[in-house]
């Protein structure tokens, strides 16, 4: 069982790791814009410097949610739906922004796209 110390402790990280992850977004996508720039010096650099920050975070607790399979209201949020061939609807089909815990406390939940039933054609609807 966790001390009122220990909860104080995790809450405070939580505030500052949460108050970072619009800074690993931006770091996610300046290092795409750099691969696709094809600086090769560049981008080794990014990415070491990617990796040593996302490092630190997962030192101090922080994890990703996982976002394959079906949606899950509790640590996903939708932000929209589509028709998807072979996907049962509810099945997560793209994440438009990655979700993240620490400890037991959800920091951010994962945007996703969600497949929907695929409707019926026009065509069907009319020769009923």
């Amino acid at each position: 069982m966790k001390s009122d110390a220990d909860n104080a402790k995790l809450l405070g990280k939580a505030e500052i790791v949460r108050d970072l992850l619009p800074v690993l977004d931006e770091f996610e996508l300046a290092l795409i814009s750099v691969r696709e720039d094809g600086d090769e010096g560049l981008t080794k650099g990014m990415e070491l410097l990617y990796s040593n920050f996302l490092g630190t975070l997962k030192k101090v607790g922080l994890v990703e949610l996982k976002t394959e399979g079906k949606f899950d209201p509790y640590v996903h949020e939708i932000m929209m739906t589509q028709e998807a061939k072979g996907k049962k609807p509810g099945t997560i089909i793209q994440v438009m922004k990655k979700g993240y815990m620490l400890g037991d406390i959800l920091l951010r939940p994962a945007s996703v796209i969600v497949a929907k039933e695929e409707e019926e054609k026009d065509d069907a609807k009319n020769e009923k």
